[in-house]
Protein backbone atom coordinates (compact mmCIF):
# COMPACT_ATOMS: atom_id res chain seq x y z
CA UNK A 1 0.00 0.00 0.00
CA UNK A 2 0.99 3.60 -0.36
CA UNK A 3 -0.17 7.19 1.83
CA UNK A 4 -0.22 10.73 0.08
CA UNK A 5 1.31 13.33 2.95
CA UNK A 6 -2.22 13.84 4.33
CA UNK A 7 -2.16 10.28 5.54
CA UNK A 8 -5.78 10.38 4.51
CA UNK A 9 -5.51 8.95 1.09
CA UNK A 10 -4.61 5.54 0.37
CA UNK A 11 -3.65 3.06 -2.73
CA UNK A 12 -3.68 -0.76 -2.20
CA UNK A 13 -3.66 -3.83 -3.95
CA UNK A 14 -6.18 -6.44 -4.17
CA UNK A 15 -5.98 -9.62 -5.93
CA UNK A 16 -8.50 -12.81 -6.05
CA UNK A 17 -11.71 -10.26 -6.12
CA UNK A 18 -14.35 -12.84 -6.26
CA UNK A 19 -17.35 -10.80 -4.94
CA UNK A 20 -20.18 -10.42 -7.46
CA UNK A 21 -20.15 -7.08 -6.69
CA UNK A 22 -17.00 -6.18 -6.84
CA UNK A 23 -15.97 -7.80 -9.49
CA UNK A 24 -18.40 -5.28 -11.84
CA UNK A 25 -17.33 -1.90 -10.75
CA UNK A 26 -15.99 0.01 -12.81
CA UNK A 27 -12.34 0.12 -12.89
CA UNK A 28 -11.97 -4.07 -11.93
CA UNK A 29 -9.84 -5.50 -15.02
CA UNK A 30 -8.81 -8.95 -13.21
CA UNK A 31 -5.62 -10.59 -11.49
CA UNK A 32 -3.16 -7.98 -9.34
CA UNK A 33 -5.35 -4.33 -9.29
CA UNK A 34 -5.44 -1.26 -7.19
CA UNK A 35 -7.73 0.57 -4.86
CA UNK A 36 -8.14 3.46 -2.91
CA UNK A 37 -9.52 4.29 -0.11
CA UNK A 38 -9.87 7.43 2.24
CA UNK A 39 -9.38 7.70 5.56
CA UNK A 40 -12.61 9.63 7.16
CA UNK A 41 -13.15 11.86 10.35
CA UNK A 42 -14.19 8.79 12.44
CA UNK A 43 -11.07 7.21 11.31
CA UNK A 44 -12.28 4.76 9.77
CA UNK A 45 -11.16 3.82 6.14
CA UNK A 46 -13.95 4.22 3.01
CA UNK A 47 -14.79 0.90 1.10
CA UNK A 48 -12.44 0.81 -1.29
CA UNK A 49 -12.68 1.83 -4.87
CA UNK A 50 -10.18 0.82 -8.16
CA UNK A 51 -8.12 3.45 -9.65
CA UNK A 52 -9.49 4.35 -12.94
CA UNK A 53 -7.33 4.02 -16.11
CA UNK A 54 -4.40 2.47 -14.38
CA UNK A 55 -5.60 -1.12 -14.04
CA UNK A 56 -4.83 -3.80 -17.16
CA UNK A 57 -6.16 -7.65 -16.92
CA UNK A 58 -2.68 -8.22 -16.05
CA UNK A 59 -0.83 -7.78 -12.39
CA UNK A 60 0.07 -4.59 -11.04
CA UNK A 61 0.91 -4.17 -7.51
CA UNK A 62 3.19 -2.47 -4.85
CA UNK A 63 2.49 1.71 -5.24
CA UNK A 64 3.94 4.21 -3.88
CA UNK A 65 2.69 7.44 -3.94
CA UNK A 66 3.75 11.09 -3.74
CA UNK A 67 3.09 13.32 -0.99
CA UNK A 68 0.66 15.51 -3.47
CA UNK A 69 -0.68 12.22 -4.24
CA UNK A 70 -0.49 12.97 -7.89
CA UNK A 71 2.45 10.46 -8.99
CA UNK A 72 2.42 6.69 -8.69
CA UNK A 73 5.59 4.31 -9.27
CA UNK A 74 4.47 0.68 -9.50
CA UNK A 75 5.16 -2.78 -10.33
CA UNK A 76 4.19 -4.76 -13.34
CA UNK A 77 5.69 -8.51 -14.23
CA UNK A 78 6.35 -9.71 -17.54
CA UNK A 79 4.11 -13.28 -18.52
CA UNK A 80 5.31 -15.82 -20.87
CA UNK A 81 2.03 -15.24 -22.63
CA UNK A 82 1.31 -11.59 -22.61
CA UNK A 83 4.85 -9.62 -21.75
CA UNK A 84 3.35 -6.72 -20.06
CA UNK A 85 0.42 -6.01 -21.52
CA UNK A 86 0.18 -2.85 -22.97
CA UNK A 87 2.99 -1.04 -21.18
CA UNK A 88 7.15 -2.29 -22.15
CA UNK A 89 9.48 -3.80 -20.40
CA UNK A 90 12.77 -5.02 -20.31
CA UNK A 91 12.30 -7.85 -18.56
CA UNK A 92 11.06 -9.66 -15.29
CA UNK A 93 9.38 -7.27 -13.03
CA UNK A 94 9.88 -3.57 -13.67
CA UNK A 95 8.95 -0.32 -12.64
CA UNK A 96 6.62 2.09 -13.83
CA UNK A 97 5.31 5.43 -13.64
CA UNK A 98 1.60 6.74 -13.65
CA UNK A 99 0.34 9.96 -13.46
CA UNK A 100 -3.14 11.08 -12.44
CA UNK A 101 -5.10 13.78 -15.30
CA UNK A 102 -7.19 15.95 -13.08
CA UNK A 103 -9.14 16.66 -16.34
CA UNK A 104 -9.69 13.47 -17.44
CA UNK A 105 -10.19 12.20 -13.85
CA UNK A 106 -8.38 8.95 -14.53
CA UNK A 107 -4.66 7.97 -14.37
CA UNK A 108 -2.67 6.90 -16.76
CA UNK A 109 -1.39 3.19 -17.48
CA UNK A 110 2.02 3.92 -16.54
CA UNK A 111 5.08 4.14 -18.96
CA UNK A 112 8.60 2.27 -18.27
CA UNK A 113 10.88 4.01 -15.48
CA UNK A 114 14.06 3.47 -17.71
CA UNK A 115 17.37 3.43 -16.23
CA UNK A 116 16.24 1.86 -12.90
CA UNK A 117 15.13 -1.20 -14.53
CA UNK A 118 17.01 -4.30 -15.97
CA UNK A 119 16.48 -7.71 -17.52
CA UNK A 120 16.31 -8.61 -13.37
CA UNK A 121 13.81 -7.97 -10.97
CA UNK A 122 12.72 -4.70 -9.70
CA UNK A 123 9.90 -4.13 -7.38
CA UNK A 124 8.61 -2.61 -4.16
CA UNK A 125 9.13 1.01 -5.20
CA UNK A 126 8.63 4.19 -2.20
CA UNK A 127 9.03 7.47 -3.42
CA UNK A 128 10.07 10.96 -1.10
CA UNK A 129 7.50 13.32 -0.38
CA UNK A 130 8.65 15.43 -3.15
CA UNK A 131 8.78 12.49 -6.01
CA UNK A 132 11.85 13.27 -6.36
CA UNK A 133 13.97 10.29 -4.45
CA UNK A 134 13.19 6.68 -5.68
CA UNK A 135 14.32 3.58 -3.11
CA UNK A 136 13.16 -0.10 -4.13
CA UNK A 137 14.28 -3.70 -4.03
CA UNK A 138 16.19 -4.96 -7.02
CA UNK A 139 17.56 -8.55 -7.48
CA UNK A 140 20.01 -8.69 -10.94
CA UNK A 141 19.17 -12.31 -11.16
CA UNK A 142 15.62 -12.61 -10.50
CA UNK A 143 12.85 -12.36 -7.75
CA UNK A 144 14.36 -16.05 -6.64
CA UNK A 145 17.40 -14.55 -5.19
CA UNK A 146 18.35 -12.21 -2.76
CA UNK A 147 17.55 -8.29 -3.33
CA UNK A 148 19.30 -5.34 -2.37
CA UNK A 149 17.40 -1.39 -1.84
CA UNK A 150 18.86 0.84 -3.77
CA UNK A 151 17.91 4.77 -4.98
CA UNK A 152 17.29 6.46 -8.22
CA UNK A 153 17.41 9.94 -8.08
CA UNK A 154 15.00 12.42 -10.83
CA UNK A 155 16.86 14.20 -13.43
CA UNK A 156 16.50 17.70 -15.01
CA UNK A 157 14.54 15.83 -18.18
CA UNK A 158 12.02 14.02 -15.74
CA UNK A 159 13.37 10.96 -16.21
CA UNK A 160 15.45 8.65 -13.60
CA UNK A 161 19.46 8.41 -12.61
CA UNK A 162 20.71 4.63 -12.51
CA UNK A 163 20.34 2.86 -9.55
CA UNK A 164 22.95 2.85 -6.66
CA UNK A 165 23.28 0.50 -3.84
CA UNK A 166 21.79 1.88 -0.32
CA UNK A 167 25.35 3.32 1.56
CA UNK A 168 25.30 2.12 5.05
CA UNK A 169 24.15 -0.89 6.68
CA UNK A 170 21.05 -1.95 5.47
CA UNK A 171 21.79 -4.08 2.91
CA UNK A 172 23.26 -7.70 3.61
CA UNK A 173 23.61 -11.30 1.54
CA UNK A 174 20.27 -11.93 2.49
CA UNK A 175 17.20 -9.95 1.39
CA UNK A 176 16.06 -6.46 2.00
CA UNK A 177 12.57 -5.46 -0.18
CA UNK A 178 9.48 -3.58 1.23
CA UNK A 179 10.96 -0.19 1.96
CA UNK A 180 9.22 2.91 3.10
CA UNK A 181 10.71 6.33 2.94
CA UNK A 182 8.84 8.41 5.68
CA UNK A 183 7.83 11.98 4.79
CA UNK A 184 11.30 13.27 6.90
CA UNK A 185 13.21 11.92 4.32
CA UNK A 186 15.64 10.33 6.78
CA UNK A 187 14.09 7.00 8.63
CA UNK A 188 13.89 4.36 6.47
CA UNK A 189 11.45 0.95 7.38
CA UNK A 190 12.20 -1.80 5.17
CA UNK A 191 11.72 -5.32 5.63
CA UNK A 192 14.77 -8.18 6.03
CA UNK A 193 15.67 -11.79 7.49
CA UNK A 194 19.30 -10.54 6.36
CA UNK A 195 19.65 -8.84 10.22
CA UNK A 196 18.31 -10.77 13.20
CA UNK A 197 14.62 -11.24 13.68
CA UNK A 198 11.59 -12.67 14.79
CA UNK A 199 10.57 -14.74 12.20
CA UNK A 200 11.05 -15.46 8.22
CA UNK A 201 10.76 -11.29 7.30
CA UNK A 202 10.65 -9.00 9.86
CA UNK A 203 10.36 -5.03 9.94
CA UNK A 204 13.33 -3.02 10.42
CA UNK A 205 13.94 1.33 11.06
CA UNK A 206 17.35 2.86 10.13
CA UNK A 207 18.04 6.78 10.22
CA UNK A 208 20.31 8.26 7.82
CA UNK A 209 23.52 9.66 9.09
CA UNK A 210 24.81 13.13 8.86
CA UNK A 211 27.31 11.86 6.12
CA UNK A 212 24.45 10.56 4.12
CA UNK A 213 24.61 6.81 4.57
CA UNK A 214 21.94 4.58 6.21
CA UNK A 215 22.56 3.39 10.50
CA UNK A 216 22.65 0.07 11.93
CA UNK A 217 18.63 -1.12 11.89
CA UNK A 218 16.74 -1.30 14.82
CA UNK A 219 13.96 -4.35 14.78
CA UNK A 220 11.00 -3.05 15.22
CA UNK A 221 10.26 -5.46 17.82
CA UNK A 222 7.40 -7.91 18.92
CA UNK A 223 3.96 -5.37 18.47
CA UNK A 224 4.70 -5.50 14.88
CA UNK A 225 7.13 -8.21 13.88
CA UNK A 226 5.75 -12.52 14.42
CA UNK A 227 7.05 -15.48 13.23
CA UNK A 228 5.45 -15.23 9.86
CA UNK A 229 5.82 -12.73 7.23
CA UNK A 230 5.69 -8.88 8.04
CA UNK A 231 6.10 -6.64 5.47
CA UNK A 232 4.60 -3.46 3.63
CA UNK A 233 4.88 -1.38 6.58
CA UNK A 234 3.29 2.44 5.95
CA UNK A 235 4.07 5.30 8.62
CA UNK A 236 1.47 7.86 9.28
CA UNK A 237 3.02 11.39 8.36
CA UNK A 238 2.79 12.55 11.86
CA UNK A 239 4.78 9.13 12.87
CA UNK A 240 2.65 7.52 15.71
CA UNK A 241 0.43 4.53 13.51
CA UNK A 242 1.93 2.40 11.11
CA UNK A 243 -0.10 0.09 8.92
CA UNK A 244 1.86 -2.98 7.33
CA UNK A 245 0.95 -6.47 5.87
CA UNK A 246 1.04 -9.85 7.90
CA UNK A 247 0.14 -13.31 7.66
CA UNK A 248 -0.63 -13.63 11.21
CA UNK A 249 -3.89 -15.24 12.84
CA UNK A 250 -5.23 -15.92 8.95
CA UNK A 251 -2.23 -17.19 6.21
CA UNK A 252 -3.34 -14.37 3.98
CA UNK A 253 -1.86 -10.80 4.06
CA UNK A 254 -4.24 -8.48 5.84
CA UNK A 255 -3.61 -4.99 6.67
CA UNK A 256 -2.99 -4.36 10.57
CA UNK A 257 -2.66 -1.07 12.39
CA UNK A 258 0.04 -0.46 15.22
CA UNK A 259 0.69 2.65 17.53
CA UNK A 260 4.19 2.66 17.12
CA UNK A 261 6.93 2.50 20.30
CA UNK A 262 8.48 5.68 20.84
CA UNK A 263 12.13 4.17 19.57
CA UNK A 264 10.71 3.33 16.30
CA UNK A 265 8.81 6.31 15.55
CA UNK A 266 10.48 9.11 12.71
Amino acid sequence: GALDLSGTHMVLTRTDIKDSREVMLPGVAGGEDFFESFKQPDGTWTAPVPLAGVNTPLNEGAPALSGDGKVMVFTACETPRDGYGPRRGKGSCDLFESRWDNDAMRWSVGSNLGAPNSAGWESQPTLSADGNTLVFARSEKGHSEPSDLVVSHRLANGGWSSPKALSGKVNTPYSEESPFLHPDGKTLYFSSDGHPGFGKLDVFMSQREKDGTWGTPTNLGAKVNSPGKDNSLMVAPRGGVAMFATTRNSGNLDFWEVILPEEAQP
